[in-house]
């Protein structure tokens, strides 16, 4: 029987193995179907289209029916010129080309005049749409995604047409379309997919296509889904307009009678997408969902760039499909229309066939009226137009149209084209955007209304003050900075009283970058921290107002005092108990450790309740090590990591604590014994960093480098005034842990956008015998001379007589001069300048170490640059090799 018993329990093993193997594969496949038909959500936006720089811009244009199209600016081509009279008067323009803040971007000077202003535009409008979702771009998942529509490239032509003088080390990595996504993945360090991607007018229509179906399968946590065009030279226009394809007047006209093609503009839109599930996990902004796509090719028809009917209304079925809608859902459809009167006849019975069942006339428009056809980055264009659409409860109007086209919108037919702003119809929860590209690819977007929002729940106390971070990467940045957010501090509460300075402060502190040039303003509501703000623009000092610059090295230790009961107070630390469950927690952990030896000394603190008494004795001395300890756990929570600690009185035992020498439950004890235990730290002196006493006030102000403590009444001041004396000088503030106390209380708001410090980049002047088409080099003389990028001209060979073995600085001073040569920067470089921050890339370091080879009569390792990373460290590293015989 034994073997048969082992077999039965063989097989019994097996069995329940198999059953649960079973039940892990049903999970993982009902995982995947949900994830297929996941909905996906907008939680950031933004955009540089004609007329409108941002999506609030972008809606007023469109609410109020206004045509942003104009005259072609005078930096592109003369309309009256050879090149230029056949490539129109007018179209939808945004300015600058040549404007970029590269410095910014760690970007030298050198590599932006061979940047396409397509590439460039894309990274300050991804930037923008990152921070208006409230997040701080080191805080996008790893894997995040970039898709972007990007189709031609003027400047590369032009490149081109200027000769082997202006294709250097720099003309592929700068005009080729895979580095437009390639790029925006390397500046935001996130490694999921990064396509670039060319359906021609539908492309950045794919592009949002594509980010949803990749978060759906799991390849990415989040995807920029992004369109670009910029028209610089006339030479497409001229093409279109030979094509039979542009209007003469340069407008679009959809639907209408008089539709005789389409005007040409540029424009960038960038969309911030997450699986809703997680945006709804981590309380990002939802602005509106996806719910469907789908993509199609119009295949065999009567030419290459004639529409297919057929195709259209397959794509956007499979698009609903997707939703899981039908077409009774649909409150409005963005179309195509541009104005081309076959390809509008086309796709208006497309969709009347494709709506005709749904019960009454569905609303059709196109943003293109206003704009004119952003063409790569139209389809971006109409999805945002959904998605304000959808927010504000509004049809903006469609302009241009006098009279519907006959052929096209049947009276009293299944579609209309509202010519006046009305509400969004009733029970109709989405919008279809429909997007086709000449090519024939085509692509059909469902964007539905976001769930309502989670209630904000309070906090059980709030603190009664608050803390704004802002920073900068150039001191006129920062006042700018500081400039938007006193405006947006001072405007007209809304309805619902909002924006509150708790939420303008999580904001600002949780959702942006923290660059060296930094302010810290504190206060308790939007009118104090706006006075502050007010009073540090006219004089540079206003009280609870503190800026610095934080240094490019380490930051100054922070050393904790820990003062014990000097200058204890009746009351001390229930100000902070009552509003933080950080400080009332470390409190009670006190309390259960010494309960059953000095019974309940600090109930009342631990309940975040004030004592009504000074305290004597032993117990004063457990109430200030209470205050102490709860004072260090609250300061780490914040990031605040000290560089050591020291104590008096009763504060010894909680720097002999902190350091882990004296456990808690063994400080009464110690405590009556009167003696630290030994090798109770002391930390380094005073004067190596900053001391912020954790505890009471030992005296009165601040006193040098000291942080003053706790004084009655103002706890939190006090708290708050040392985390924005430490922020200013570099700290690493953990601002997600500052505010962890009362996330349940906080909402992201949308604050102003960083104050990009742009300066002219541009092509090297071509050769008279070789003149290029487009924008004269001419064009960066209209900036003020300190804002123009220097001119590029060849590299001088530089010669040095500096001998490696006499040691680093004669070394920096020769790998200085080779740098701000090759980089086009302004000296002096520091030596703990990061080559990152100046723009160093691969091309620069193997050309730096070539220079410098040249410049020391010797040679150098091949990665000596770019292991060094700084002035510094390279030349300690080549002063390191000593002094070999030059090479030959």
């Amino acid at each position: 029987m034994a073997p048969a018993e082992t077999g039965a329990g063989s097989y019994a093993e097996l069995f329940a193995r198999a059953l649960a193997r079973i039940e892990e594969l049903e999970a993982e496949r009902d995982a995947l179907r949900r994830g297929a038909a996941e909905p996906v959500a907008v939680i950031g936006m933004a955009c540089r289209f004609p007329g409108a720089d941002g999506p609030e811009e972008f809606w007023e244009l469109l609410r109020e029916g206004r045509d942003a199209t104009g005259p072609v600016p005078a930096d592109r081509w003369d309309p009256d010129g050879p090149a230029g009279g056949a490539a129109g008067r007018r179209g939808g323009f945004v300015g600058g080309p040549e404007e970029f803040d590269a410095e910014f971007f760690g970007i030298s000077p050198r590599e932006a005049a061979h940047i396409d202003p397509q590439h460039r535009l894309l990274l300050e409008v991804a930037w923008e749409a990152v921070e208006n979702a409230g997040i701080a771009p080191h805080r996008l998942p790893a894997d995040t995604g970039v898709y972007v529509g990007i189709a031609d490239s003027d400047y590369r032509a032009m490149a081109a047409a200027r000769g082997a003088e202006a294709a250097d080390r720099y003309f592929s990595s700068g005009t080729t379309a895979s580095t437009a996504s390639g790029r925006l993945s390397y500046l935001l360090g996130v490694g999921g997919p990064a396509l670039s991607l060319d359906t021609a007018c539908s492309s950045s229509a794919v592009a949002v296509h594509l980010a949803v179906r990749a978060l759906r399968a799991g390849e990415c946590g989040a995807a920029l889904a992004a369109g670009v065009n910029r028209i610089l030279a006339p030479q497409e226009s001229s093409s279109l307009t030979a094509a039979g394809m542009l209007a003469p007047d340069g407008r679009c006209k959809p639907f209408d009678a008089a539709a005789d093609g389409f005007g040409r503009a540029e424009g960038c839109g960038v969309l911030l997408l997450r699986r809703l599930s997680d945006a709804l996990a981590d309380r990002d902004p939802v602005l509106a969902v996806i719910r469907g796509t789908a993509v199609n090719q119009d295949g065999r028809r009567a030419g290459l760039t004639v529409p297919n009917g057929a195709a259209q209304r397959a794509v956007i079925r499979a698009a609903l499909r997707d939703a899981g809608t039908g077409p009774e859902d649909v409150g409005y459809v963005e179309a195509q229309g541009t104005g081309s009167r076959i390809g509008d006849r086309i796709e208006a019975a497309a969709l009347a066939e494709v709506f005709a069942g749904a019960g009454r006339a569905v609303p059709v428009g196109s943003a293109k009226s206003n704009t004119g056809h952003m063409e790569a980055a139209a389809g971006v264009a109409g999805v945002m137009k959904a998605v304000l659409a959808l927010r504000h409860g509004t049809i903006p109007p469609t302009l241009h149209l006098r009279r519907p086209d006959p052929d096209a919108v049947l009276e009293g037919g299944p579609i209309r084209i509202p010519a006046a702003a009305e509400p969004w119809p009733a029970g109709r929860s989405a919008a279809g955007v429909s997007s086709f590209g000449f090519s024939g690819t085509n692509c059909h977007i469902v964007v539905a209304r976001a769930p309502g929002p989670e209630p904000v729940r309070g906090a059980e106390r709030d603190r009664p003050r608050h803390a704004l971070a802002l920073s900068a990467a150039a001191p006129d940045a920062l006042r700018e900075l500081v400039r938007r957010h006193l405006g947006l501090l001072r405007r007209a509460p809304d309805p619902d009283g909002g924006p509150r300075a708790a939420d303008v402060c999580f904001t600002a502190n949780t959702g942006r970058a923290h660059f060296a040039h930094r302010l810290c303003a504190t206060g308790a509501d939007r009118a104090e921290l706006a006075r502050g703000l007010q009073d540090w623009l006219e004089g540079g000092e206003a009280e609870g107002v503190l800026h610095g610059t934080a240094p490019r090295g380490p930051a100054p230790p922070v050393l904790l005092r820990f003062t014990g009961g000097t200058g204890g107070y009746a009351g001390m630390g229930g100000e902070l108990a009552a509003a933080s469950p950080t400080f009332r927690g470390a409190v009670r952990r006190c309390a259960r450790a010494w309960g059953a030896r000095f019974g309940e000394p600090l109930a009342p603190l631990a309940e975040g309740g004030p004592e009504r008494a000074p305290a004597d004795g032993v117990h004063a001395d457990l109430r200030a090590f209470a205050v102490g300890y709860a004072l260090h756990e609250l300061l780490g929570a914040w990031g605040i990591a000290p560089a050591g600690m020291s104590g008096e009185e009763a504060g010894a035992f909680v720097a002999a604590c902190a350091a882990g020498s004296l456990a808690l439950d063994e400080v009464p004890e110690a405590v009556l014994s009167g003696t630290a235990p030994a090798g109770t730290p002391a930390g380094p002196p005073a004067a190596a960093g900053i001391v912020l006493e954790a505890g009471p006030a030992a005296g009165a102000g601040p006193r040098g480098g000291v942080l003053p403590g706790l004084a009655p009444g103002a706890e939190w001041q006090r708290m708050l005034a040392a985390l924005a004396a430490l922020y200013v000088r570099g700290a690493p503030v953990d601002w997600e842990g500052f505010e962890r106390d009362h996330r349940d209380a906080r909402t992201r708001v949308v604050l102003p956008n960083y104050p990009f410090r742009r300066t002219g980049h541009w092509l090297p002047e071509a050769p008279p015998e070789r003149p290029g088409p487009g924008l004269p080099a001419a064009a960066d003389e209209r900036l003020p001379a300190g804002e123009r990028a220097p001119a590029e001209a060849p590299l001088p060979r530089i010669r040095a007589t500096a001998d490696p073995a006499a040691g680093p600085e004669a070394v920096m001073r020769a790998a200085e001069a080779v740098l701000i040569e090759a980089l086009r920067v302004p000296g002096p470089i520091g030596a703990a300048d990061d080559f990152a921050d100046l723009g160093m890339d691969s091309l620069i370091a193997a050309e730096v170490r070539e220079l410098l080879q040249e410049a020391l009569g010797r040679e150098l390792p091949a990665d000596i640059v770019v292991r060094s990373g700084s002035l510094g460290a390279l030349a300690e590293a080549v002063a390191g090799l000593g002094g070999p015989p030059p090479s030959a």
